[in-house]
């Protein structure tokens, strides 16, 4: 989610540094080496970034989705 003047939503960039750590240790457990970890966690954050979720469903649970799915592609890649 974005500012009517384009920056980025200030509580959710706060949000996605405090779960930053945590997304990169799912990565980590859900990729085939340490390079597809990062590309998944970074990916994810980025992704959030621009498509916030619904902040009524977590945001945790939404990170956990899509970086679940960046691995999964990557290793099918």
């Amino acid at each position: 989610m974005t500012h009517p003047d384009g920056d980025a939503d200030p509580g959710l960039t706060d949000a996605l540094l405090r779960e930053a750590g945590w997304v990169r240790a799912l990565a980590r457990r859900l990729a085939r080496d340490q390079a597809a970890a990062d590309d998944a966690a970074q990916g994810a954050l980025a992704l959030a970034l621009q498509k916030r979720p619904d902040p009524g469903r977590g945001l945790r649970p939404w990170l956990a989705r899509v970086v679940a799915r960046l691995a999964r592609r990557d290793e099918r890649a």
